[in-house]
């Protein structure tokens, strides 16, 4: 079975001083490696190419075969970093916290401990615009999901 880690070294390596990192990683029992790749901008398909095809190289199917796919992270995927959750700065998130409590709001700043989320409170009769609560901070260790929540 293919390596996990070695997978993560390789895209780590590639991407290393770019602007683009590795969001998630996964090598399933036969060999299917899954990479999702973000960025301090938007990932193009060229950056993509670029990451499968150093991947093609650096791995030998005649040693062992396996399927590659290298994709952009989902805008409708949970953030799981940092680098992610400084992307989202100033947006709307969408936050469930370890007691399953539901929070959404325009995320004012992150650290390594702590975020600070400005939330939205629903309006209770219909026609009637959102208005922003009071600032709210939560610690990191609290959070169970943070989703990005896209308004068209």
């Amino acid at each position: 079975m293919i390596d996990k880690q070695h997978i993560e070294q390789l895209v780590n390596q590639k991407l290393s001083g770019t602007e683009y990192f590795l969001a998630s990683c996964d090598v399933t029992h036969d060999n299917k490696i899954i990479v999702a790749l973000d960025g301090d901008r938007d990932v193009s398909i060229d950056q993509c190419i670029l990451v499968s095809r150093f991947l093609e190289s650096s791995l030998d199917r005649d040693q062992e075969d396996f399927e590659l796919q290298v994709t952009s992270y989902g805008a409708n995927m949970p953030l799981l970093n940092q680098r992610q959750y400084k992307k989202y700065l100033n947006r709307p998130v969408h936050v469930t916290t370890i007691e399953d409590k539901i929070l959404e709001g325009e995320l004012l700043s992150v650290d390594e401990q702590e975020l600070k989320i400005e939330p939205v409170i629903k309006p209770k009769k219909k026609g009637q615009k959102p208005k922003k609560g009071e600032a709210v901070v939560l610690q990191l260790a609290e959070i169970k999901e943070i989703k990005p929540v896209m308004k068209f």
